[in-house]
């Protein structure tokens, strides 16, 4: 019988490995570390004809999460965004009004009649990026709650006619 070569604690680097993920999964350090990873933002394109304004919210902390935009004023606003994310509910009008229309490759633009708010659920709460492409402003008021951590981040930004922003 030939004798196996090699070297005898080549495994204990990998195994050691995953013994630290394994721990870091286990006292929620995990979390954390994934919150410190640079996330590329999730792009919303609005457009607009009069004057319009957006209330954003959304919540953090954990695997998935809630974005929440409601128009106000007089205006209808269309909004594009990624079709991953599902419709939660609707509230201020009867959901017939809410039009949904396929955007090109995996976007999705809804036509929101004015005071209405639309509930997404999304995966992983990333970093918002709004991107305004009418010729007039758009007034954005926005609020991000780590529903874990109790800490809320309150924005309220003008974005220029075909202007871009990062909300957070």
């Amino acid at each position: 019988m030939k004798k196996r070569q090699g070297k005898p604690f080549a495994f204990v680097l990998p195994l050691s490995a995953l013994v630290v993920v394994i721990v870091l999964l286990r006292s929620g350090k995990y979390d954390a570390l994934r919150s410190q990873i640079a996330v590329v933002p999730v792009e919303l394109t609005v457009q607009h004809k009069g004057q319009l304004s957006f209330a954003i919210r959304q919540s953090t902390g954990k695997r998935d999460g809630i974005v929440e935009i409601q128009t106000q004023g007089t205006e209808t606003g269309a909004i594009t965004l990624p079709s991953s994310w599902q419709r939660r509910e609707v509230r201020g009008a009867p959901l017939g009004r809410i039009v949904m229309q396929l955007s090109g490759a995996d976007r999705t633009r809804w036509l929101l009649p004015p005071g209405v708010t639309l509930s997404l659920r999304v995966e992983e709460a990333p970093p918002l990026r709004i991107q305004n492409v009418s010729d007039t402003p758009l007034f954005v008021t926005s609020k991000r709650i780590n529903v874990v951590t109790g800490k809320v981040d309150t924005r309220s930004i003008l974005i220029s006619r075909n202007g871009m922003t990062t909300l957070w």
